[in-house]
């Protein structure tokens, strides 16, 4: 499992750009780096801020594979409606059997709709 700082040192490789120039510039102290190599985490609205600059999710900065994530905060940062991210809460409660079953389903159902 990667650790935040090491997902923010892969977003930014993906962007040509470094994290210290990444907290330049979105106005962030660069000593704040340091706290977040050692497993710190920045605060919601500097995460938005690096995820806004990144084109990547606040939940994957945060958490990396989704599994990590508290089942309610998967959604949070791209705009689901609470409907949709309540679904994908119980969805990530199931066992990994019953997850594929859901997901058999789906795929059932929209082939289904293409016909």
């Amino acid at each position: 499992m990667s650790t935040f700082y090491e997902r923010l040192q892969q977003e930014c490789g993906k962007k040509g750009t470094t994290p210290t120039e990444l907290c330049r510039s979105i106005g962030i102290s660069t000593g704040n780096l340091g706290r977040w190599s050692n497993g710190k985490l920045p605060s919601d609205k500097v995460l938005e801020k690096m995820a806004e600059s990144l084109c990547c999710e606040v939940p994957y900065l945060r958490y990396g594979d989704i599994k990590n994530a508290p089942a309610e905060a998967w959604g949070e940062a791209v705009g689901y409606s609470d409907e949709v991210q309540d679904l994908a809460a119980r969805i990530l409660r199931l066992r990994d059997a019953d997850q594929r079953t859901i997901s058999a389903l789906i795929d059932s159902l929209l082939e289904q709709q293409r016909q």
